[in-house]
């Protein structure tokens, strides 16, 4: 479900719903553009675990809510985005799951009928 804003420290941001709505619909491409995954970290020292954004290619395209959180990328990741918040409604809500390859049906079904359309246009970048 829409909000402005997820997460307290450096917070992932969306002017409106309609951006919102679009960048679901770009984090749903199953096109090898970016996975969704999560990570142990707490096994590592760290406070908690992490569910990153792992973005492959097509940089230049990334919705502005997503590119403002790049972070450094490893392996074959260019970047990573860190928005565990905003990650877990989207799996908890919108039906994503983790990995490269989501369900566009179901994420589909999650949206509100008068967003599909900015969902659809995210799927088109």
């Amino acid at each position: 479900m829409y909000q402005p804003t997820f997460g307290t420290d450096n917070p992932i941001q969306f002017e409106n719903p309609e951006i919102y709505y679009e960048t679901l619909g770009f984090l749903a491409k199953s096109d090898g553009t970016s996975a969704i995954t999560w990570e142990n970290n707490q096994n590592q020292g760290a406070r908690s675990y992490e569910v990153r954004v792992q973005c492959y290619n097509n940089i230049e395209n990334y919705p502005l809510p997503l590119s403002r959180k790049f972070t450094a990328g490893t392996g074959r990741s260019i970047h990573r985005i860190n928005a565990t918040a905003f990650l877990e409604d989207l799996l908890n809500n919108h039906n994503f799951q983790e990995g490269e390859v989501q369900d566009i049906d179901a994420i589909r079904n999650s949206i509100p009928e008068q967003y599909r359309e900015d969902f659809d246009r995210g799927l088109a970048l």
